[in-house]
């Protein structure tokens, strides 16, 4: 039987990190400092049009700040798993405040004051020193106590299209805590074959999944596509969009090549979509028998959340194992029902990446395949990545002649 609590998996919250979140203290409260005046100026993005003699300068006086600021050891925070997580969301949201205000014509060197402690942090946690999924979503949430709306207090753009962005990933989290329950049901449900209470729960796992792709549908409303586009995810980017190298200084070595593949937050870092695809059997994560972009998205996810994947992957019965050994045609019409519903997800989120990334970009002449949070090997768009996903997706179903009758 697997325990969520043993992987940080909250039973109310899932993936979500707890509220309230740590904040630091002490001679850390400067980087909080740097954040949240980084907030308050509404910084612009260098290669925005709006960038004016005055926004240069007020960037440019607080870029300043991170260059002065004193180099505070980290290692004191190793023994605090929330101080640690607080740390690398507060450094990595500067570390993108400091990047994506300089101009394009800019090298960009960051600093020792950030480059130094972030690399610690990130060292210790098993992350790369970037803005991850979970610091945007699982470790930047609160609610609201006048409306009991989720909302997250770090942010780039200080824009609601930007927080709806956000709201419709954490809605989706806070609705996967049944999709969790329902795997531990089914796996349990497993070991002793009961299957009319696998077909039960899988029936359920069908209109939930139904939901998240609702969830995303509404994002329409609340976030519009110009401004998602313009104003909120150039501040998102990694290092492998645009092209241009970070080099973080103050490091032993060659600073050029310390860090790979350092790729903006993305919704494939989602530990549970990925659990879902492991549990249902569905390989996304090989493709052409190498380790393909969706599984490298792992490398973004907190240890403890990678961990839960690696055990539900070695379950000693899988769910499709099971269903093939059936000769349940209820069971067979449930488990193939469900990983439909899986796949229209994955329609709909090919829909959102066009309305929010292809139609913009076009629209300013932009070539999507350079202008994205994250490449595929050699080069390859996230369109052709979004297509192998869903396409992998639908192969899953499971046909008559591949089961036991």
């Amino acid at each position: 039987m697997i325990r969520l609590e043993d992987f940080d998996i909250s039973p109310d919250t899932g993936f979500l990190g707890s509220q309230p979140h740590l904040h630091l203290s002490g001679e850390w409260t400067m980087w909080e400092d740097l954040l949240e005046h980084a907030m308050e100026r509404k910084l612009v993005l260098g290669e925005s049009a709006a960038y004016s003699e005055a926004t240069l300068t007020e960037s440019a006086r607080w870029r300043m700040r991170v260059c002065e600021a004193p180099l505070l050891s980290a290692t004191v925070l190793d023994g605090s798993l929330p101080a640690l997580r607080r740390a690398h969301h507060v450094l990595s949201f500067i570390l993108h405040f400091y990047v994506h205000t300089l101009p394009p014509d800019r090298a960009i060197c960051i600093p020792p004051p950030l480059s130094v402690p972030l690399s610690h942090i990130s060292n210790v946690l098993d992350l790369p020193p970037v803005i991850t999924y979970s610091d945007l979503v699982l470790y930047n949430w609160t609610t609201d106590p006048s409306t009991g709306e989720i909302y997250f207090p770090s942010v780039f753009s200080g824009q609601g299209d930007e927080q709806a962005f956000y709201r419709a990933s954490a809605v989706i989290e806070l609705r996967g805590v049944e999709a969790l329950d329902l795997i531990r049901q089914i796996s349990d449900n497993i070991l002793v074959g009961a299957v009319a209470q696998i077909t039960k729960a899988l029936v359920r796992m069908s209109v939930l999944i139904d939901d998240f792709k609702k969830v995303l549908l509404g994002l329409r409303k609340d976030c519009n596509s110009e401004v998602y586009y313009q104003q909120v995810r150039p501040w998102l980017r990694g290092e492998d969009s645009p092209p241009r190298k970070w080099m973080f200084q103050g490091l032993p070595g060659d600073s050029s090549e310390m860090f790979k593949e350092l790729s903006g937050p993305s919704a494939g870092q989602s530990t549970l979509i990925h659990a879902l695809d492991i549990f249902f059997g569905i390989n996304n994560h090989l493709a052409n028998g190498t380790r393909s972009l969706f599984g490298r998205m792992q490398r973004y996810m907190p240890r403890e959340h990678r961990r839960f994947l690696t055990r539900l992957s070695s379950s000693p019965r899988s769910l499709r194992g099971f269903i093939k050994d059936s000769s349940d045609r209820e069971l067979l019409d449930a488990y193939n029902n469900a990983v439909l519903a899986l796949k229209a997800f994955r329609d709909v989120h090919m829909v959102i990446a066009t309305l929010y990334i292809v139609v913009p970009a076009n629209r300013v002449g932009r070539s999507v395949s350079t202008d994205i949070e994250y490449i595929g090997t050699g080069g390859t768009g996230f369109v052709p990545f979004l297509k192998g996903i869903r396409d992998r997706t639908e192969e899953s179903v499971l046909h008559s002649e591949s089961v036991s009758w």
